[in-house]
């Protein structure tokens, strides 16, 4: 019996040794920083003890982007570092105790570089006449099956920007879109207001919408816009980081409103479509489908072509400030 209390105390030291590596965690799963600018990252204390040394971060590399010294008492602190312009859009760095020589791994987040004056695209300026219709959609399914009929009688491909509950409750009418030949994009999990979101948050509605489209499509997503168009550099740095560039749009039809007129929606189609535009529709709106069967045929006899949001995009094109891309 003795025996067996000193082999299972042994166990218990044991674990509690392994357990012993970890110290400290990034207070956050992703932090955003612009470029020329410095930004404190945060960690913390996971538990007291002898977790005293110098902590570190370091880049994908290796390189050590900054320190501090920890006695393994403090509950929360921050480590300031210096984002510049030769950094990746996004890296994985580490958070590492140095003790004694040795250095210990601790934990590792995602972090996310961006230019201060980035919008989201809204034109693509070129001389080709093509549009994109994007449409957003709600947490209920909508006219989604009517309006797929409706782009398939009228021989057009679109960019469906979807909500992560709509995955979750009408899979299979998200496949329906993607297997009719139409991109799907991220339009965040939840559809919060990301302004009041912490970056953790922000994180998991970008990660995890891209996860459920990625189950469908099998690509990695590349288009993310922003719930309502409200955003800050932090969504759009770590959208852009996990490889989605941020899409707005060149003009709102209006449909999305419901006190919004056909003749209003209408007439607000034609007056603002130019070669390059980027049209935000909705998949629930009221006239959407009806103004789609007249604005469609009508661009078509003037010449225009209606493709996807990645299609409209030159490849290697270069976004400015103003959210204009052209081709290099």
């Amino acid at each position: 019996m003795r025996k067996l209390l000193l082999l299972l105390l042994s166990l218990m030291m044991f674990m509690i040794s392994a357990s012993a590596t970890e110290f400290y965690h990034f207070h956050e799963d992703a932090y955003p920083g612009l470029y020329d600018r410095d930004l404190r990252i945060s960690f913390d204390r996971v538990r007291m003890g002898s977790g005293a040394g110098v902590l570190l971060i370091l880049d994908e590399n290796g390189n050590m982007l900054g320190q501090r010294k920890v006695d393994g008492q403090a509950a929360y602190d921050s480590i300031k570092i210096s984002i510049t312009e030769d950094m990746p859009l996004g890296q994985t760095i580490r958070l590492v105790l140095e003790k004694n020589g040795e250095r210990i791994d601790q934990d590792e987040c995602l972090l996310a570089a961006d230019a201060a004056k980035r919008d989201g695209l809204r034109l693509v300026k070129t001389d080709e006449k093509k549009i994109a219709i994007t449409f957003d959609t709600a947490c209920s399914l909508g006219k989604i099956p009517e309006l797929l009929d409706t782009l398939d009688a009228l021989n057009i491909k679109c960019t469906f920007f979807i909500q992560g509950d709509i995955m979750t409750n009408y899979r299979e009418w998200v496949e329906e879109i993607h297997n009719r030949g139409h991109e799907l994009a991220n339009h965040s999990m939840h559809h919060p207001d990301m302004r009041e979101m912490s970056n953790t948050a922000i994180y998991k509605e970008i990660t995890k919408c891209n996860a459920l489209i990625e189950e469908v499509t099998g690509q990695p997503v590349t288009l993310y816009r922003p719930p309502s168009g409200y955003y800050t550099y932090r969504d759009r740095a770590i959208g852009r980081a996990l490889g989605s560039e941020m899409i707005l749009w060149t003009f709102d039809s209006l449909d999305g409103f419901k006190d919004s007129s056909r003749d209003k929606v209408i007439k607000t189609m034609y007056r603002k479509s130019e070669p390059g535009a980027i049209i935000l529709m909705h998949s629930y709106g009221t006239h959407t489908i009806s103004v789609l069967n007249e604005y469609v045929p009508a661009m078509q006899a003037q010449g225009y072509d209606f493709v996807t949001v990645t299609e409209l995009m030159p490849v290697g094109g270069v976004l400015d400030s103003q959210g204009v891309m052209q081709a290099p």
